[in-house]
């Protein structure tokens, strides 16, 4: 086992990371589960505004197809960017 490296800043911790095999560091014996219940989402996401009525409305639909009706706007987003791309291609 390695012994723990050490960073001065965030970069140089991430160039290392990128190059380095964490496996050689980490004693699998002490691995630990944890859990982050106050954790804030990632600013990965994006929120998207809708109105109530079409929220309810995609909340019904979503109940008979058995998803969230977040799933369903994820695939209903996905589906539209599908046909768009292909209607693109056929036009060019």
């Amino acid at each position: 086992m390695k012994k723990d490296p050490k960073f001065e800043t965030e970069q140089e911790e991430r160039e290392f990371w990128a190059t380095h095999d964490s496996a050689e560091y980490i004693d699998p014996a002490k691995l630990q589960l944890v859990s982050f219940p106050n954790l804030k989402r990632s600013s990965d996401e994006n929120a998207v505004v809708f109105s109530l009525e079409l929220v309810q409305e995609l909340q019904k639909l979503a109940k008979k197809k058995k998803v969230t009706w977040e799933k369903l706007v994820e695939q209903f987003t996905r589906d539209g960017l599908q046909r768009s791309s292909q209607q693109r291609r056929k036009a060019a």
